[in-house]
C-alpha cells in the first residue's frame, strides 16, 4: 500500500476535535503502525502506537491549533492534518 491508498483507508474523527481523537483504519495482521502528532513548528507533542482498528488518542493537554497527524509502518506513511479547537 502506497502512502495515498494508507490515507485514503484512513479516518481520524472528530476534525476538528476538542481534544479526544478516534483513530480508525483496517490494520494489517502482523503490521506494526506508530502515530505522532506533530505541532505548527514540527516537534513531535505526541506519540502513540495502534495496537488495534480503532484508537482512541486524548489530547486535550494540548492547545487549540492545526496539528499533523502522521501514522506509518516500516513501509507505509500516512499525514492528516487535525484541528483542536
Amino acid at each position: 500500500i502506497n502512502e495515498t491508498d494508507l490515507s485514503q483507508h484512513l479516518n481520524v474523527y472528530p476534525n476538528p476535535s476538542d481534544g479526544l481523537v478516534t483513530v480508525q483504519f483496517p490494520k494489517l495482521t502482523g503490521i506494526r503502525y506508530e502515530g505522532t502528532i506533530l505541532n505548527g513548528v514540527g516537534q513531535i507533542v505526541h506519540q502513540f502506537e495502534l495496537d488495534n482498528s480503532l484508537t482512541e488518542i486524548d489530547l486535550h493537554n494540548l492547545p487549540p491549533g492545526v496539528y499533523v497527524l502522521n501514522i506509518r509502518s516500516a513501509t507505509e506513511t500516512a499525514t492528516i492534518r487535525l484541528v483542536l479547537h
